[in-house]
């Protein structure tokens, strides 16, 4: 019982305080916890979001070249 109570409840006793305490959890933690909980149930979103990304950034380096490109080229 006192197993379930420390991983379920998040209750463990402190012995030198001599009482029973509720463990504080991290705040990032928790929105890390949610972040990948979303992303593992929601597999579709989550490759489209990636998919922008790195089409994204394919395109950002594709007009940068093209940008330089021009810059290259002398017309007269």
């Amino acid at each position: 019982m006192v197993y379930a109570n420390e991983d379920i409840l998040n209750i463990k006793y402190n012995e030198r305080l001599d009482r029973i305490q509720i463990k504080k959890s991290r705040r990032t933690s928790n929105i890390i916890k949610k972040l990948l909980k979303s992303i593992k149930s929601n597999k579709i979103l989550s490759i489209s979001i990636i998919l922008f990304i790195i089409f994204s950034t394919i395109n950002f380096y594709l007009i940068y070249n093209v940008f330089k490109l021009v810059q290259t080229i002398n017309f007269m």
